[in-house]
């Protein structure tokens, strides 16, 4: 029988994302459903609200079988990263058969044609592409333009709105799922389901209101009984965590530490930062004196070419010290294991059937890779135990170093690991 993943953030997970999970699991007849989720930090450079063991709980409770951690090299990138080292991490589990995301267009053939084309890059698509980034667009923005001009004129499948469909965040996403899965030549075979309710970016509290919007909400200290888009075990997870000063996290956190780490480095050292290019780094150097805020550092040095997100993401590389090096060489690997954070008793079946033919090392106890014989794998996961450490650190309460050692996976139902 089919085995469904699901590449996600769950910041918080929403009734949305409830809806998915029930229905990917409906729509494919699958006996489990993986999960592979983002750790501490989100792919737009942020700390997420609540710690990964309390948001892989909630994954447990809304129909996942088995959650695993996306790592730090992937998860804290953009879109195409993130989708290719979801993809990449749900290929090597062995057993997924699926894969599962949504969209606000909820067909796959227009977005297949546009995967396509991102994939195979063909002449036309690229001069069209260069022009748009020579009138000073950002990346995200010339590649959107180009894209429309070309399918409007060389794309195989009709369709009225293409610059509109490549406008929208989660239509976005699932194009790069669609190229990772081309890029990866993998057999796992996508569906997507139309998205419920509000978009990504729209305001607004309601029963599908979006994880921004319910951020949002929670940032003004609207009380989590009021907000309507969590299902009860998400507010009751909330809660919680809130209580014990383990979250809201907020990357406002962040500002003074990312200040002192920019103190002490010169342009060369900024240079080297993932995702640094064009003189960049002259740029944050000078700036970061004058701001009083990590929103007005980003405000201050974003211009056309380089969106807040993409500032934001470098901010916290540069805390990590993630650079160019690094990335190149995880990306040539992809990631290098599976690390549990979370299981359901059927997820501990289907978790026994992947420890023989997964093609990376299944984790389970973290506290093992004290000796680990595999230095690329070391290397990677190094920056996961940054990130839940950093993650620790800007919580309401402070909390304790080294919780990647001492945490175990969620179980959610009877029976041990």
């Amino acid at each position: 029988m089919p085995i469904v993943g699901i590449i996600a953030e769950y910041n918080p997970l929403h009734n949305g994302h409830l809806h998915h999970i029930k229905t990917s699991r409906r729509l494919t007849g699958a006996r489990g459903v993986i999960c592979v989720i983002s750790g501490s930090f989100t792919q737009r450079g942020e700390p997420a609200l609540v710690n990964k063991w309390a948001r892989a709980e909630m994954a447990l409770k809304a129909g996942a079988d088995l959650v695993f951690e996306l790592p730090f090299v992937f998860a804290a990138r953009s879109a195409y990263h993130f989708a290719r080292g979801g993809v990449s991490l749900l290929q090597r589990t062995g057993v997924t058969t699926h894969l599962s995301f949504g969209s606000e267009l909820g067909e796959i053939k227009p977005l297949q044609e546009v995967a396509r084309i991102l994939h195979q890059e063909p002449q036309g698509f690229v001069h069209l592409l260069k022009e748009q980034l020579r009138k000073g667009n950002s990346y995200p923005q010339a590649r959107s333009n180009a894209l429309d001009e070309y399918m409007r004129t060389g794309g195989t499948v009709p369709c009225c709105d293409w610059q509109g469909i490549l406008s929208l965040p989660n239509n976005i996403l699932a194009v790069e799922y669609l190229r990772a899965l081309l890029a990866e030549r993998s057999d796992l075979i996508p569906i997507t389901i139309p998205r419920l309710g509000q978009g990504y970016h729209q305001i607004g509290n309601d029963e599908f209101a979006s994880a921004t919007a319910i951020r949002n909400e929670i940032e003004n200290k609207r009380p989590l009984s009021e907000i309507k888009g969590l299902p009860p075990f998400t507010r009751e997870i909330l809660a919680r965590e809130f209580n014990t000063g383990s979250g809201p996290v907020s990357s406002h956190s962040l500002f003074n530490l990312i200040r002192y780490t920019l103190s002490r480095m010169s342009t060369d050292d900024l240079s080297q930062i993932y995702d640094v290019s064009e003189g960049l780094e002259n740029r944050i150097h000078k700036l970061a004196p004058l701001c009083g805020s990590r929103d007005e550092l980003i405000t201050s040095v974003k211009t056309r070419r380089y969106s807040y997100t993409r500032i934001s993401r470098i901010l916290l590389y540069i805390l990590l010290n993630f650079t160019k090096d690094a990335a190149a060489i995880f990306d040539t690997s992809g990631p290098q294991y599976l690390r549990l954070l979370g299981f359901s008793p059927q997820g501990q079946k289907i978790l026994h059937e992947m420890k023989a033919i997964s093609t990376v090392p299944v984790i389970t106890k973290t506290s093992k890779l004290r000796y680990c014989r595999y230095p690329l794998l070391s290397r990677m996961i190094a920056y996961d135990f940054l990130a839940t450490d950093l993650h620790a650190l800007i919580q309401p309460s402070p909390g304790r170093g080294g919780l990647d050692f001492v945490r175990s996976p969620v179980q959610y139902g009877e029976g041990p690991l």
